[in-house]
């Protein structure tokens, strides 16, 4: 009996210290997953992302380091078929100077998304003085929605870029151009606006065909417009990758045109179009029950929070 029960200590000590050992190896690699991040002496925040195999693409998200901080998502990362990096380099252009932030990434694969952990807080200077600064200002303007022909019309003034020099003349800020984010019951992407290059503000009267812009897979459902936002795509050169960096998103309100003017929490877009699109932004929160990569359709534009 007492040799019984000495074989059954040993078990249970062998069990307890590979369980110890699993866990530990799983901490570890998470730790090694979370981004690495850097500052400059000039305020700039970068991001050393881990390449993951099989990942159709990557997003970055940041909150700032306070209790019930919301996180946001700031840009993704595409990579090409070929692409064979150890890991990528993301500048966050958009973040408050003095303020304390942690980023995460999040991998979209074929059966779902994987999560890193979240960094630790980082603060820099360099950056914008208020989170106005970061978004298009929508004052009393709103969009006029016409049902029969699927177009939004911009009444009651202009939706306007921040006042900031840097949107004018810095390099990193000058290439952004306005986006919608358009959510519906799987996920939420963003979908130009088909501005010409040079516009910045969106001006009364403008008119936005729904069906020229949105991709295919948003027809004949109820969508929802969570906000406007700027978008900036860059080509990496050795062209392994691309990178698409957001700011924060204004809300919209939309009314439709009738003659009371009745204000839609959401629309739909009744015709048939296709057009591809691949900048994700499917909400934060969003973990478990992940429909499937269409891989005929190719990566979608996730902004899903």
């Amino acid at each position: 009996m007492k040799k019984n029960f000495s074989c059954l200590g040993v078990y249970l000590f062998i069990f307890v210290l590979l369980l110890t050992v699993s866990c530990k190896s799983a901490d570890e690699k998470a730790e090694v997953r979370k981004p690495d991040i850097t500052t400059s002496s000039d305020g700039k925040i970068t991001l050393a992302i881990a390449r993951e195999s099989g990942a159709k693409y990557i997003n970055i998200y940041r909150r700032e380091d306070t209790d019930g901080a919301e996180p946001v998502n700031i840009g993704e990362i595409i990579p090409t078929e070929n692409d064979e990096k150890i890991a990528y380099n993301f500048e966050d252009n958009f973040f408050i100077s003095g303020t304390d932030y942690k980023y995460c990434v999040r991998y979209r694969f074929s059966d779902g998304y994987s999560y890193t952990d979240w960094s630790d807080p980082v603060r820099t200077g360099g950056g914008f003085t208020a989170k106005d600064e970061l978004k298009y200002t929508v004052g009393s303007a709103y969009l006029e929605y016409n049902k029969d022909t699927c177009v939004f019309t911009v009444k009651d003034g202009a939706i306007t870029a921040p006042a900031d020099p840097k949107f004018a003349d810095d390099s990193s800020y000058v290439f952004f151009s306005p986006v919608f984010i358009i959510q519906s019951s799987e996920t939420a992407r963003t979908f130009s606006l088909k501005l010409p290059a040079a516009v910045k503000d969106v001006a009364e009267g403008t008119e936005i065909d729904m069906r020229s812009i949105l991709s295919s897979d948003f027809f004949d459902k109820d969508l929802k417009l969570v906000g406007i936002i700027y978008e900036k795509i860059d080509s990496v050169t050795d062209t392994s990758y691309t990178k698409i960096y957001w700011g924060l998103p204004a809300a919209v309100t939309i009314k439709d045109n009738s003659a009371s003017h009745e204000e839609l929490t959401t629309f739909q877009v009744t015709f048939e179009a296709a057009n591809g699109n691949d900048h994700d932004y499917t909400p934060f929160e969003l973990r478990a029950a992940v429909p499937a990569v269409n891989s005929a359709a190719g990566p979608v534009s996730d902004y899903t929070l």
